[in-house]
């Protein structure tokens, strides 16, 4: 599953990790840690402000988990 990184709930996922894991500071760890640990891949198009690419999810379980938490754009 691929979600614009403009979708209001790509930024809720970002809030909720970030609480989760304050002391992981923004930029490449943070991003290891989001797929590793949520299994959601920030895949930006070297953008620093993170504006443009997309979040990809890598399995089913993990896109329902995503829904279940932040909802459905239908």
């Amino acid at each position: 599953m691929i979600i614009n990184l403009t979708d209001k709930r790509v930024s809720q996922a970002i809030s909720y990790v970030r609480e989760q894991h304050s002391n992981v500071a923004l930029g490449a760890e943070f991003e290891k840690l989001f797929e590793q640990k949520y299994h959601c891949k920030i895949v930006s198009t070297n953008d620093p402000w993170c504006t443009t690419g997309h979040l990809s999810i890598s399995e089913e379980k993990y896109y329902n988990w995503f829904i279940l938490q932040f909802g459905d754009a239908k």
